[in-house]
């Protein structure tokens, strides 16, 4: 597999994060207040508009109920 650029990289973790959330029923509102950031900028995350940090990324995906590690098992086999 060839390696990812970052916005591509970027791209995928929006769409990961985003059929998670979509799968718990939660708004980008809603997780966005779970995790202490506004939903502007919880939604431009998942558009692969803004880098985010390893902490963020964490809360969101514990939130979520999943990982990075499940980020990195579906997109970089």
């Amino acid at each position: 597999m060839r390696n990812l650029t970052d916005k591509e990289n970027l791209l995928l973790f929006g769409k990961f994060i985003r059929e998670k959330r979509e799968l718990k029923g939660y708004s980008q509102e809603e997780v966005a207040e779970l995790i202490g950031i506004t939903q502007s900028y919880y939604a431009r995350i998942e558009l692969g508009k803004r880098n985010v940090d390893l902490f963020v990324s964490m809360k969101i995906c514990e939130v979520l109920g999943t990982s990075l590690k499940d980020f990195l098992k579906t997109y970089h086999k």
